[in-house]
């Protein structure tokens, strides 16, 4: 779903307040400090350790969920973008339904181990599970336990450079809310003129 802001931009804060507003209708607004804030291209020097950004840079983001490393993932997310730049960098979402007519992936998502980085809660886990309604997939906290799970995340790696998703191009106050449980997202390289790409992020349960 995306949802365009009809009134005139105000400072971050009330774009913030109006984002928890829309994610309020779906759930529980969660304000964990490492799910929520402003999201921004980094070089891999530059990133937070066990971040996407970290392995990725400033290259194209794998298909992933968001908070993979929580024991229950929440339930949605909210994207907005917020700075002034023309808006090219596209984000790719993936309907996880479209997968389970892939056989072989699915048989090696839901057999294959993965250990999920969470500093003292860290834990084993597949991608899939008949046990639970959602993928657990990241790269950049999952990390696989045998070559039949290097080469599942490989596969998506790959997904993140085709045509098989459907790439949405935010521009300034337009929200994109995707069902966490349901969609993996993307993101494409970012080019030369959007280092300056500023994505705030919510969460809801």
């Amino acid at each position: 779903l995306v949802e365009n802001d009809a009134g005139p931009l105000t400072p971050n804060e009330a774009i913030r307040d109006r984002m928890n507003s829309m994610l309020q209708r779906l759930g529980r607004v969660v304000r964990a400090r490492r799910q929520v804030g402003m999201l921004r291209p980094r070089s891999k020097d530059e990133a937070r350790p066990a971040s996407l950004s970290a392995r990725y840079g400033l290259g194209t983001f794998p298909f992933h969920m968001d908070g993979a490393h929580w024991p229950t993932p929440p339930r949605y997310i909210a994207l907005t973008r917020v700075d002034a730049e023309p808006g090219h960098t596209a984000t790719r979402v993936l309907d996880t339904r479209r997968l389970e007519r892939d056989e072989l992936v699915r048989r090696r998502a839901d057999s294959e181990v993965f250990f999920v980085e969470n500093g003292k809660h860290s834990f084993y886990s597949s991608i899939v599970s008949f046990r639970r309604p959602y993928f657990r997939l990241d790269p950049g906290c999952m990390r696989p336990i045998t070559e039949g799970g290097r080469a599942v995340l490989a596969y998506f790696d790959a997904m993140a450079t085709t045509d098989q998703a459907e790439r949405i191009v935010l521009t300034r106050g337009q929200t994109l809310i995707l069902d966490n449980w349901r969609v993996l997202h993307a993101r494409d390289a970012i080019g030369p003129t959007e280092r300056g790409r500023v994505i705030l992020r919510g969460v809801a349960t």
